[in-house]
């Protein structure tokens, strides 16, 4: 809300904002990996096995992302993953890059971000990193 967003619904567990999401649509989704009820990757996959969120832009977010982590996101549909702590300036951007994520793209440029992706992480730069 502090960047001008309104209509901002928060979920403590991915079970209640799958249910949120079935009563209204959102323009996007920021969840954690890490709940209480389900990993944020089996919300995202949870999300995208229904057609109507083919293409709903999710933002995930760990303090920890391992290639692992990377692979298994980028092949579930993930449109962006944030490293926790972030900034809200880093917040932001990704949220502006939301409707340009979800654009179509073919599987070359997919896979080239995974690699890139992948290689930012083995490097340790992927801090305040945005495309």
């Amino acid at each position: 809300e502090s960047l001008g967003y309104e209509d901002i619904e928060t979920c403590k567990t991915a079970t209640k904002a799958w249910t949120k999401l079935q009563q209204q649509m959102f323009d996007g989704i920021i969840s954690t990996w890490e709940m209480s009820d389900m990993t944020g990757l089996a919300f995202l996959k949870l999300v995208r096995k229904e057609d109507r969120f083919f293409d709903l832009p999710f933002l995930l977010t760990d303090s920890a992302f391992t290639k692992l982590k990377v692979v298994q996101a980028g092949q579930a549909g993930v449109s962006a993953l944030l490293v926790e702590p972030y900034s809200v300036e880093t917040l932001n951007n990704k949220i502006e890059q939301m409707p340009t994520l979800m654009a179509e793209v073919t599987f070359e440029q997919e896979e080239k971000s995974l690699e890139e992706g992948i290689d930012l992480i083995e490097k340790g730069e992927y801090e305040n990193h945005c495309p």
